[in-house]
This record gives structure tokens, C-alpha cells and sequence, in this order.
């Protein structure tokens, strides 16, 4: 084959829904402000599962009405 290469492709696993993963295409234009949301969206995540941890050790002490 001949002609120009094609790639890199930008795409986005979204989490299962059905039991199905989804992946999406990212148009080369927004793939950073997808990145960036994407890191955004897991400082969230690890910060709430902290939340859950203290949230948990309060609640088995009674100190969390």
C-alpha cells in the first residue's frame, strides 16, 4: 500500500454499562482536554475512595452519626 500513514488514534474506554465496555473516538483537536479530564476524574475517584476508607473506620467507632 501506498500513501501517507495513518494514526496515532486517540480513544476513550468508558466504564462497562450492560456488561459492556465503550470505546470512543477522540478527534486529534480534543485529546488533550480529554486527557486532562480523564486525570481530573481519577484524582476524584482515588480522593472519594479515601473519603470512604475514613468514612468507614468513623462509622466502627461510632464517631460518625
Amino acid at each position: 500500500m501506498s500513501g501517507e500513514l495513518h494514526g496515532p488514534y486517540t480513544y476513550v474506554v468508558l466504564p462497562r454499562v450492560e456488561g459492556r465496555t465503550r470505546t470512543v473516538y477522540v478527534p486529534a483537536g480534543t485529546a488533550d482536554v480529554v486527557r486532562r479530564g480523564a486525570a481530573v476524574s481519577a484524582q476524584v475517584r482515588t480522593a472519594l475512595e479515601e473519603i470512604s476508607v475514613i468514612n468507614i473506620e468513623l462509622l466502627s467507632r461510632g464517631e460518625l452519626a
